[in-house]
């Protein structure tokens, strides 16, 4: 799945975090009024920083500016002057139609997104099989946790509500501070009045559904070794389709189930004197289009 999620990946930026700590990951979301959206993300580095490292370890000049020339053209990385010092980018876009903006969200379980207000949990932290990869280039954990990155949203209109900051020179614009290691809420909004304690009520009543009871558990009339069993279900408001699962083991370890739009389901071809377990799911149609 496309997301947002940032995530330290290139030697490269292993080797300026773990030696020298200067790193840039810059992130803006802009969201248009129908909800579409588009991302982009740059990633800088400085070379001489770089080389003087490397150095440090041994390399000799020549070899430093040949490794880090050649770690930037793997990873795509564009060379730059940033105030009259070389420098290395890397930029990556992604656009999200209306009705796929959910792409955009680090978590796409809890995270919401509209024309209007985006609330979403960048989660930084960092994988131990990761970490143990960076421990293999000197990366310590307070190393990584000093890479500056920064999260923007802009939107059409003003922003009335964020736990971010507000950009002095566009209203419209809210950025955040992340920080590596930990899970970081971001939240902006233009509607008056929204919260992310709403915003959380609203995610709870879109993606949960009450869970059906079964109504009635009938035996039919057995013919052969083959048995058949009718279910009737309590229907539940919103559900748009019921799922059956039934098994012989009390822990549906080899459950078939039964996908229905109906209240009452039979189950065919059961085994004659065995003892089955049977639940129902209801299954409703959510925010985000997904079932």
């Amino acid at each position: 799945m496309k997301n947002m999620k940032i995530k330290v990946i290139s030697l490269l930026l292993v080797l300026v975090i773990g030696l020298t700590g200067c790193a840039t990951s810059d992130n803006t979301l802009t969201i248009k009024p129908d909800g579409s959206a588009n991302s982009k993300a740059v990633m800088t580095v400085e070379k001489d920083a770089v080389v003087t490292a490397l150095m440090a370890k041994g390399y000799t000049k020549e070899e430093a500016e040949s490794y880090v020339n050649m770690q930037a053209i793997s990873v795509g990385a564009k060379k730059i002057e940033i105030d009259g010092k070389d420098a290395y980018q890397y930029t990556t876009t992604e656009n999200y139609a209306k009705g796929e903006n959910w792409y955009a969200l680090s978590d796409y379980d809890d995270g919401y997104i509209t024309g209007d207000t985006y609330y979403d949990i960048q989660d930084m932290t960092i994988d131990p099989d990761d970490t143990e990869m960076y421990k293999n280039y000197g990366v310590t954990d307070a190393a990584l946790k000093n890479v500056k990155v920064t999260y923007s949203v802009v939107f059409a209109n003003k922003i009335v509500n964020t736990n971010g900051k507000i950009d002095s020179q566009n209203p419209n614009k809210a950025t955040f501070t992340l920080t590596i290691g930990k899970k970081n809420t971001v939240f902006a909004t233009t509607k008056q009045g929204q919260t992310i304690a709403k915003v959380q009520k609203i995610i709870k009543a879109a993606r949960t559904i009450k869970t059906p009871k079964i109504k009635k558990l009938k035996a039919n009339k057995v013919k052969g070794n083959k048995a058949t069993v009718t279910v009737k279900i309590n229907k539940v408001k919103g559900a748009k389709r019921y799922v059956v699962e039934y098994d012989t083991n009390s822990k549906f370890r080899n459950s078939k189930t039964i996908s229905t739009k109906k209240a009452t389901v039979t189950l065919k071809k059961l085994k004659k004197n065995k003892k089955y377990y049977v639940r129902v799911y209801a299954i409703k149609k959510d925010d985000r289009g997904d079932y």
